[in-house]
């Protein structure tokens, strides 16, 4: 399994606000412990990238160079970690994070073609080269999933709520 990042190395990420802080710190205990008592499930090495993408996509939210189309779709990512109502409940331990990071990988690499490498690495907090993480773990999600499982899963849920509102 990948190394998990030390957050409290070199200071940790630099934040400038508090509520996404308590997100990150939060998410990235609960990540590893769960990973901790599940250390034999296949999504562990993904799972652990989660906080480390709320990082980058939160600082990339914020910097000048990213295009405002890109910055839209981050926004959108962001706000998905954070909302409560999700394809795939959080509160389903562990799982329930893979839909947040599939979403965080779509639009990390979509950014991977419209900004430049060097600033995607100036915010990430990692120790593996992110642009392989992302095209690793998008692949290993789209193997797992299938590709598309998103919008698969986003019809069913609407399909549901339809059907429950009748």
């Amino acid at each position: 399994m990948s190394k998990i990042y030390d957050y409290q190395k070199d200071g940790g990420p630099e934040w400038h606000d508090d509520e996404y802080e308590n997100f990150y710190l939060k998410l990235r205990s609960k990540i590893s412990s769960y990973i901790d008592a599940h250390p034999n499930i296949w999504f562990a090495e993904v799972l652990i990238n989660v906080p480390d993408f709320f990082y980058m996509l939160f600082m990339l939210s914020r910097d000048p160079e990213v295009p405002k189309s890109n910055k839209a779709q981050i926004i959108g990512a962001l706000a998905y970690f954070i909302s409560p109502i999700d394809v795939i409940p959080d509160a389903i331990p562990g799982f329930g994070l893979l839909d947040d990071l599939y979403i965080a990988m779509i639009v990390s690499s979509n950014l991977l073609s419209a900004v430049p490498i060097d600033l995607i690495n100036k915010y990430w907090p990692g120790e593996a080269d992110v642009a392989v993480l992302i095209r690793d773990n998008l692949d290993k999600l789209n193997e797992k999933l299938g590709k598309g499982a998103i919008k698969r899963m986003l019809k069913s849920l609407v399909s549901y709520t339809k059907n429950a509102n009748k």
